[in-house]
């Protein structure tokens, strides 16, 4: 992930560097977020052909459930402006 785009000014994108994949994005205006949720999802083994299914296991989805709540935890932080530390 390669974070804080607005400062930067490099368009929100998908790419690989050395083999790995990055998203480039901005936490802060949320731009690219969308790119890195659909990567994730690949990741996840989500296939949208299949009518919107994921391959993985039950404790697998569950986990990603979990995630997605920490996720949006975050971002409503980030919205009352909590600094998050990384």
């Amino acid at each position: 992930m390669l974070n804080k785009i607005d400062l930067t000014g490099h368009a929100p994108a998908r790419l690989e560097v050395d083999g790995l994949a990055h998203v480039r994005l901005s936490a802060l205006t949320g731009a690219g977020l969308e790119l890195l949720v659909e990567h994730i999802k690949t990741l996840a083994g989500f296939d949208a052909a299949a009518s919107g299914t994921y391959s993985a296991r039950r404790r697998h989805v569950a986990a990603l459930e979990r995630a997605a709540d920490h996720v949006a935890n975050a971002a409503a932080e980030l919205e009352r402006g909590m600094e998050l530390a990384a």
